[in-house]
């Protein structure tokens, strides 16, 4: 990923240390979905840009469906949610 801008991507068969090292990388916000509604929200509330899918627990048509959900969805940039991606950007700047 190295200096490029991450705009979206999903994961098949991501367990949940695939989210978890995805989200050490500056700029990625991936989260395991297993519900169509979670798929939108994390985009349309938390700016997700990555979205993990356990092989072993969704099958084809959920997953296309989750799919299909999360590339239509797109930030809504209302104040509590820039504030709150705000909060999370904030945190990759931490030298800890």
């Amino acid at each position: 990923m190295g200096d490029k801008k991450v705009k979206r991507t999903a994961w098949e068969d991501a367990l949940v240390q695939f989210s978890i090292a995805a989200n050490k990388l500056k700029g990625v916000y991936a989260a395991v979905c297993h519900d169509i509604y979670s798929a939108h929200q994390g985009i349309e509330h938390d700016a997700m840009n990555v979205l993990c899918l356990g092989a072993r627990v969704v099958g084809p048509k959920l997953a296309n469906e989750l799919v299909a959900a999360f590339l239509a969805a797109r930030f809504r940039n209302e104040e509590r949610y820039i504030r709150r991606v705000d909060k999370v950007r904030k945190l990759e700047n931490l030298k800890v």
